[in-house]
């Protein structure tokens, strides 16, 4: 399938969303904003890959990028395990996100228990 404009802008998802419920014809006439990309849930580094990324950054000296290359991950997240290494002198990762839990008051554990 090659239309000018209508490929590039939404890549591969135009064939998980095609085969959902719209037809071929249906498909090339709606606007691109209808199609909604479902945001990537980031992965957990396992800390032993950290240490490997900070031992070929900091100690041998290679560029991010490469080393970005070599494991398969964005620069982008070997520059935060570095920054963060360099401003803690930590591979240890952050807090991440989500609800934070309370604790009960005193008195709804007298009432539950």
């Amino acid at each position: 399938m090659n239309i000018p404009g209508f490929a590039s802008k939404i890549g591969h998802h135009i064939f998980q969303y095609r085969s959902l419920c719209f037809s071929t014809s249906a498909v090339l006439h709606m606007p691109v904003s209808v199609f909604k990309i479902p945001p990537q849930k980031r992965r957990q580094v396992g800390q032993d890959i950290r240490n490997i990324k900070i031992r070929l950054v900091v100690n041998q000296g290679r560029e991010q990028r490469e080393v970005g290359r070599l494991l398969i991950l964005p620069h982008s997240t070997i520059n935060n395990i570095v920054e963060r290494y360099e401003a803690t002198n930590s591979t240890k990762p952050g807090r991440r996100g989500g609800a934070k839990r309370t604790v009960l008051a005193d008195e709804i554990i007298e009432k539950m228990g």
